[in-house]
């Protein structure tokens, strides 16, 4: 007859080690081809922001669009009823957010295109925010900056 104490300690002794061999296979095995190093970049929103011409550009067309807008509404406001320049005014307000943002979006585009870039010719795994980065990676906002003009 089978002693079912023995038989259990035969099935939890085999386990055991098929499970070690196992571990110790796998933290002796080479890297496969398919691991790859990761490299890190980041950007600084707040420098292309402030040094990207195209950033420069976007927002000088936005000041002065807002700027033509007050003008005009100075001028309506004179021949309109409160309720009426009130009604005006949202929807002047509501294409100018419209057009704030096309131009965050043409903005966005063409910094993604230029990070894309950039990652290529850097071999970079990973480009993140500055923010999101406490140690390391390879700062190349320049390089985005320079892409952008």
């Amino acid at each position: 007859m089978f002693n079912i104490k023995k038989v259990f300690i035969s099935f939890v002794v085999v386990t055991l080690l098929s499970i070690g061999t196992a571990f110790a296979s796998a933290e002796t095995q080479p890297l496969s081809q398919s691991t790859q190093i990761c490299t890190i970049g980041f950007i600084d929103m707040n420098k292309i922001m402030k040094e990207s011409l195209m950033a420069k550009a976007l927002q000088e067309e936005l000041n002065q669009k807002g700027q033509e807008i007050t003008d005009s509404l100075k001028v309506e406001k004179e021949n309109l009823t409160q309720e009426e320049f009130q009604q005006r005014q949202a929807e002047v307000y509501g294409g100018f957010l419209k057009l704030k943002q096309e131009m965050e979006a043409k903005f966005d585009t063409n910094i993604y295109q230029a990070v894309e870039k950039v990652a290529k010719e850097k071999n970079l795994t990973v480009i993140l925010y500055k923010s999101s980065v406490n140690c390391g990676g390879i700062d190349v906002t320049s390089d985005v900056i320079n892409i952008m003009k």
